[in-house]
């Protein structure tokens, strides 16, 4: 086979000493079904998050006694029914709220997370107070301080623009559901 010498050629195209093989794909348009099966990919996906996410939230909306008491009762019970008013319509806006961004997965993320977290700063910081007797006064200040304002402060941007009675809606939430009590633990 002779040698190919191709110095000082001028070239426009493609040069080569032998075969050029050239793959050209052309790009389908998606048809309808292929467009479907994606879409159904995706929702498949996106249906497992919010089906998890639902049953979190739904474990908080559900009483966790088999005989639960209302919310009057439990005030009752740890003689704080002069806070009545103000939870019983607090608790209705919260579930409200909740109700609102029902549809909305990231909105749900984030009321859960504050479900989750005002739960967790009542059981550390209020329910001591609680089983050590202490006036309404320190509870309540302890409730905003503790619960409520790192809450509001957790949530950063605040996209939902939850306000602070409504932060305090949470707890009164969790308390008609038997997450929270009024009474000291024995």
């Amino acid at each position: 086979m002779p040698d190919s010498w191709q110095q000082h050629n001028v070239v426009g195209g493609d040069q080569a000493g032998r075969d050029i093989n050239k793959s050209v794909i052309v790009a389908r348009r998606p048809t309808t079904i292929s467009a479907l099966h994606e879409r159904l990919k995706a929702e498949i996906k996106a249906d497992s998050r919010t089906r998890e996410l639902v049953e979190a939230l739904q474990h908080y909306a559900n009483p966790q006694d088999n005989h639960p008491l209302g919310l009057d009762e439990k005030l009752a019970a740890g003689h704080r029914e002069h806070w009545r008013l103000d939870a019983v319509h607090l608790k209705e806006r919260f579930a409200k709220r909740l109700l609102e961004h029902n549809l909305s997965e990231s909105a749900q993320q984030i009321l859960l997370y504050a479900l989750t977290r005002a739960h967790l700063f009542f059981r550390t910081h209020v329910q001591q107070l609680i089983d050590a007797g202490a006036p309404d006064q320190a509870i309540r200040e302890a409730l905003t301080a503790r619960v409520v304002t790192p809450v509001l402060e957790e949530l950063e941007d605040n996209l939902l623009n939850l306000m602070a009675d409504e932060i305090e809606g949470i707890v009164w939430f969790l308390t008609g559901n038997c997450f929270i009590r009024w009474t000291p633990r024995a």
